[in-house]
């Protein structure tokens, strides 16, 4: 029964599973997804989550500050075999 945050591009439900080294600071959650919501401007022709439209942001816990994550830069699970 959480809330749905609309103005999202993409919200993860998810279903805690255990919660770790809690302290003054916070803790750690493991959590299964249980549904995925994406608004379909965001969709590719697929019919899948598209990435780059989203304009997604990450939190930098180093540097305290958010990157915009890029374009698509390779294909995971085959341009690494060009390497061997």
């Amino acid at each position: 029964n959480a809330p749905v945050f609309t103005d999202f591009p993409m919200t993860l439900e998810c279903r805690i599973k255990e919660k770790y080294d809690e302290s003054e600071t916070g803790y750690y959650l493991v959590a299964e997804i249980v549904n995925i919501l994406v608004d379909e401007k965001y969709l590719a022709e697929d019919g899948n989550p598209d990435m780059e439209k989203m304009e997604l942001i990450v939190f930098d816990p180093i540097h305290h500050g958010y990157i915009q994550l890029g374009k698509k830069v390779g294909n995971a699970f085959s341009d690494g075999k060009a390497l061997k």
